[in-house]
């Protein structure tokens, strides 16, 4: 599966972008609320966080239902 790659705002744009090219979004973990993963859940995207190294946000992701988890080294 294809991710795109993305820093700005997660709005609705985004949100179309994404379902066209049939892609998950690739966000960094500061963008990745629970809200937001929710919502990108809820129009079938799956959500990718980057870089995540600290295992405290790395338990909190999870928490929030994130999918997938892009990190250098998780300490």
């Amino acid at each position: 599966p294809m991710q795109l790659l993305y820093f700005n705002e997660i709005n609705q744009d985004l949100i179309d972008k994404l379902l066209a090219i049939n892609a998950a979004a690739n966000i960094h973990h500061r963008l990745a609320t629970k809200e937001t993963i929710a919502k990108l859940h809820a129009n079938g995207i799956k959500v990718n966080a980057w870089t995540v190294n600290e295992l405290s946000i790395a338990d909190r992701l999870i928490g929030d239902e994130i999918d997938f988890i892009t990190t250098d080294i998780l300490e």
